[in-house]
């Protein structure tokens, strides 16, 4: 049984910098303030891959398989 390690509230969290990267990325296709819309959608992208990072780490935390990684064997 997976831990409670908040999936929900990371993914959503994960959603949230990738709906406001893709704001920021049609603002700096239509030339508007390009150096701060670049600046922005850079600093989504890196909160999204923070994001990212802490999701798979949990993910690995939490499920455990269910037989010996010892008994994996070529």
């Amino acid at each position: 049984m997976p831990r409670n390690e908040q999936f929900v509230a990371r993914l959503t969290t994960h959603a949230y910098q990738v709906v406001n990267g893709a704001i920021a990325f049609r603002a700096l296709l239509s030339g508007e303030e390009s150096k701060a819309n670049y600046q922005a959608l850079c600093d989504f992208e890196e909160a999204a891959d923070e994001v990212t990072r802490q999701t798979l780490k949990a993910i690995h935390h939490s499920f455990i398989t269910p037989f010996d990684r010892s008994q994996i064997s070529t």
